[in-house]
């Protein structure tokens, strides 16, 4: 006996009043401001990309020039 309902309409009403709840509780001030961490993280990640891709290829170039010698 499956107890499980699947019903569209309630998933949707759930779904639909959780965040018409959150977005009477969020003002604009709290969503600049995650907007502002989320690009200040975004932009962190990046860089620390660029320098750890330039570490490792450095890093590769050093161990290829000591093999040879």
């Amino acid at each position: 006996m499956n107890h499980y309902i699947f019903d569209r309409d309630f998933y949707s009403g759930t779904i639909g009043g959780t965040l018409l709840a959150l977005m009477l509780n969020i003002n604009g001030q709290q969503l600049l401001a995650s907007a502002v961490v989320a690009a200040t993280g975004a932009i962190a990640s990046f860089i620390v990309s660029v320098l750890c891709r330039f570490a490792w290829e450095k890093l590769k170039e050093y161990r290829t020039r000591n093999k040879e010698l």
